[in-house]
């Protein structure tokens, strides 16, 4: 009884501390990269420059770990893919898994030496798993119009990298869309 009690004390914390914010970039998009005490440096830094280049990328530094945020898991929600960098074995993946059912990659780094920004920034260019695109609720027409904003987007710089050309392959795929509206939206893409 006194073990609830003590707990329901714990989560009420919630109610008066500050709800949590992105301290970097969008609140939402493809990717967040969430840290926790002594990583703030690289991985504001890592993001920033990663901001700097083009790449849709968020930091959000948590400051209160129990209890969480009360907005925390909505705002986590919001992101396609969440990157934790930690010094240690992954426990804030762990700890925000259990708590909020959300999937976090760790990035962990357990040799005693801090991230460098380096490290951050390369992690948050590497590409998205296609793998985890959600189909179920997308329409045949949802579906080409997203491969269609993709093809139009490889070409803004008027060319398209052969990584751009397999990424694009792939995405059509996993979207199963079939090669003849594919070859429709490349072609008016092209013009």
């Amino acid at each position: 009884r006194m073990t609830e009690a003590r707990a329901a004390k714990i989560a009420g914390i919630a109610d008066h501390i500050p709800l949590q914010k992105p301290d970097l970039g969008p609140e939402g998009g493809p990717l967040a990269v969430v840290g926790w005490g002594p990583t703030y440096g690289p991985i504001y830094q890592g993001v920033r420059r990663a901001r700097e280049e083009g790449y849709d990328v968020a930091h959000i530094h948590l400051r209160y770990l129990s209890p969480f945020p009360r907005n925390l898991g909505d705002l986590l929600r919001r992101y396609e893919k969440i990157l934790v960098p930690e010094m240690n074995r992954g426990q804030l993946v762990t700890l925000r898994r259990s708590e909020y059912l959300i999937p976090g990659e760790p990035l962990a780094k357990v040799r005693g030496q801090p991230f460098k920004i380096a490290e951050i920034e390369a992690a948050t260019k590497a590409p998205i798993d296609l793998g985890v695109i959600d189909r179920k609720d997308l329409s045949k027409e949802d579906r080409l119009f997203v491969y269609a904003v993709a093809c139009w987007l490889t070409r803004l710089d008027g060319i398209v990298t052969e990584a751009e050309s397999q990424a694009l392959a792939k995405l059509g795929e996993a979207l199963k869309v079939p090669d003849k509206p594919r070859a429709i939206v490349d072609g008016i893409a092209q013009d």
